[in-house]
């Protein structure tokens, strides 16, 4: 399983410790080796790590080159599926890199935890909580897509759907106060119009990065399902 995070905003850090161990009950049972794009402490040897000049997050329009990187590796060893893991914002950089990589194809599957479905739509969502006036929200993206070279517009799964769509586990929290769980729903009622096998499994309760704390019995079999079915 190769995990895609974002370098930069890494979000609450007991959240993201709490969040990688999830993954090793359905990961074991399927022996997938796991590899970290992004994490540092997990791979501190590794000699591929893309490297930002401006030090700042690109959203995954940068950053999809780690989780390449990464699957060259996962095949390099002997890996005869790979699944994308991103949760929050590593969302972004699945969706990049499944737009953007000749490896793409490579993909078996995709698994998305509370993830950025659409960079505008979670940038007007922050700004409601923090009570911003509207008029900031177009100065803001500006600025982002002058200083980052991107089109932040363009980071959204909902109107820029990825070119390759493997079977994808979508799991989302509605109590999520980073990301609106709305895009989450939406992708999901779009998906077969885009040709996209989603599954969508919403948690009640459960904010940002707290799913398995929320229901951990639910989440090992859910995924656990998934592996097996899109695995075999």
């Amino acid at each position: 399983m190769v995990r895609a995070r974002a370098r930069r905003h890494l979000g609450d850090h007991r959240a993201r410790q709490q969040r990688l161990p999830q993954l090793q009950p359905a990961r074991h049972r399927h022996h997938a080796p796991g590899r970290h794009a992004g994490a540092r402490h997990h791979l501190p040897q590794r000699p591929w790590r893309a490297r930002v000049p401006d030090g700042f997050l690109h959203q995954g329009e940068s950053e999809w080159r780690d989780l390449e990187a990464a699957i060259r590796t996962a095949r390099s060893m002997g890996a005869s599926h790979i699944v994308l893991y991103g949760g929050s914002m590593g969302g972004a950089i699945v969706e990049q890199l499944l737009t953007r990589s000749p490896l793409a194809d490579l993909a078996s599957a995709a698994v998305l935890e509370n993830p950025e479905i659409s960079s505008r739509r979670t940038g007007e969502f922050a700004a409601a909580q923090m009570h911003m006036p509207s008029f900031m929200l177009p100065i803001m993206e500006q600025v982002i897509d002058w200083r980052g070279g991107f089109d932040i517009a363009a980071i959204d799964l909902l109107g820029h759907p990825p070119r390759v769509k493997p079977p994808t586990l979508l799991l989302m929290g509605d109590a999520d106060k980073e990301h609106p769980v709305e895009t989450a729903r939406e992708l999901a009622k779009a998906s077969n119009a885009m040709n996209w096998p989603i599954q969508y499994e919403e948690f009640p309760g459960a904010g940002h990065s707290e799913i398995w704390n929320t229901d951990r019995e639910r989440y090992d079999r859910t995924l656990a399902a998934f592996l097996t079915r899109t695995l075999r």
